[in-house]
């Protein structure tokens, strides 16, 4: 992953459709780049993204759509 170009501590973010495609690279650039990631994940696609996620070190929440 490339060297992030902002610095996004303490920042929050909400992406949907984080599990697959764009949604999926937007989420772990702003976790590369020191963001709170709240992603929104469907729960089959959950654990590994979940894993994949958490190896970034960044603070983390998913949330799986009503």
């Amino acid at each position: 992953m490339p060297i992030p170009l902002y610095d996004y501590s303490y920042k929050t973010v909400l992406i949907t459709g984080a599990a697959t495609g764009i949604g999926r690279s937007t989420a772990l650039a702003f976790a590369a780049s020191g963001a709170h990631v709240v992603a929104g994940v469907m729960a089959d696609q959950q654990a590994a993204f979940e894993e994949e996620l958490r190896a970034t070190s960044a603070p983390a929440f998913l949330v799986e759509p009503l």
